[in-house]
């Protein structure tokens, strides 16, 4: 007689989940208490490779209709508040995903960004060299950075530096030629480099003050340090050679070398911080929300998830925007329908989730973009210096 299937055997009213404990039905296939499969010890690679692939190619049909549904304005609020909550992801969680998303392929276009001095075409001469086009200063500063590119330019003012200490009898003409020769292979792009970023920083108001050195500004507050100290000298060494006592001074100079040394650093903390920054303008806008629809009466937290789900359509938006500009085509012009749109989209959603009369929804709706923007600002600025202070 052949053996039965143990997972065709009819189960003993004594038999438990192997998950909680939970007894389980005489014939019962998933546990009542947590709901996993009755478990005999034994996989099978079929099942195993199964169960991945469907965790990989499955979506949340809640997020799939999440996102479908915000391009709707006021849609998804108002399906909220009608009591269809498990309709929809948690406002604030899908909030941040959606935020993850946008800052990944906002961050994409940094990573990817060449520096850039100027608006028209340059090219530097340097006495007895070649000339550099913009593109190929681009090109040098983008690979070692403006910080190696001002490390090229000391060692080769080093290297010519040196020749004055030889013993008079090899200070010649073949010597210099010498010692030019592999200055200009070992440094000489990054040293025409750096020496055009000094030509665009030196101040045309100095007279008879060092011209390579460079500018570092926090604030109000703007510090000017020559080239060579940055490079030789320490953040404490310049700070007690320049005698900058003040609060201010110490951080720009520390803050500055920090971010001159990694930029793609700095800018990282910027974009990581933006969602916290829209996080706070969401929860002060609400209270605007609040104040200009005082007699409608409801809860502040009313407010707040109305904007929660405005704001995570529109970057929403944003992020699928960001993704066909990188991977298909350039948007160019496209850009302003996109902020065009996000701006429409909230007077719509205010008109249906208020219900007041046009015109009381566009004046208040005004007010709301005009606090809006300068919000944004705000945050936007404390949001640097903040990163600048901790970074």
């Amino acid at each position: 007689m052949e053996a039965q299937d143990e997972t065709t055997v009819p189960k003993t009213s004594k038999s438990r989940c192997k998950n909680c404990g939970e007894k389980l039905s005489k014939r019962g296939k998933f546990c009542p208490g947590c709901g996993q499969r009755d478990f005999d010890g034994r996989i099978r690679m079929r099942d195993l490779l199964a169960k991945f692939f469907a965790n990989i190619t499955h979506l949340d049909n809640k997020f799939v209709k999440m996102c479908w549904h915000l391009f709707v304005p006021a849609r998804v609020t108002l399906n909220y508040f009608e009591g269809k909550i498990k309709r929809y992801p948690h406002p604030v969680q899908f909030f941040f995903i959606v935020m993850f998303f946008f800052l990944l392929f906002f961050s994409k276009q940094f990573d990817q960004a060449q520096v850039d001095f100027t608006g028209g075409d340059f090219s530097l001469q340097v006495t007895g060299e070649q000339p550099d086009s913009m593109d190929q200063i681009k090109k040098y500063l983008s690979e070692s950075g403006l910080y190696g590119a001002f490390q090229h330019y000391v060692n080769a003012k080093k290297y010519r530096a040196g020749f004055e200490t030889l013993p008079q009898e090899w200070q010649t003409p073949v010597v210099r030629q010498a010692i030019d020769s592999i200055s200009r292979m070992v440094d000489g792009p990054w040293e025409r480099s750096a020496k055009y970023v000094l030509k665009m920083e030196a101040n045309p108001t100095q007279t008879g003050g060092p011209t390579d050195s460079l500018s570092m500004n926090f604030g109000m507050t703007v510090v000017r340090i020559l080239v060579e100290d940055l490079v030789n000298l320490s953040p404490d060494s310049i700070i007690q050679k320049y005698r900058y006592t003040d609060w201010d001074q110490k951080i720009t100079v520390r803050q500055g070398i920090k971010s001159l040394k990694d930029p793609q650093g700095l800018v990282r903390q910027y974009v990581g911080s933006f969602g916290w920054a829209i996080l706070v303008l969401i929860a002060l806008m609400a209270l605007v929300l609040r104040l200009l629809y005082w007699r409608r009466g409801g809860y502040y937290v009313e407010h707040f998830i109305f904007l929660m789900h405005q704001q995570s359509g529109a970057f929403l938006l944003l992020t699928l925007a960001l993704v066909v500009h990188q991977f298909l085509f350039k948007l160019q012009a496209g850009w302003l329908l996109v902020i065009a749109w996000i701006g429409i989209s909230m007077l719509l959603a205010m008109k249906r989730f208020y219900q007041n009369n046009w015109a009381w929804t566009i004046a208040k709706w005004l007010v709301y973009c005009a606090l809006y923007v300068l919000g944004l600002i705000v945050l936007f600025i404390a949001t640097l210096l903040v990163v600048f202070v901790v970074f």
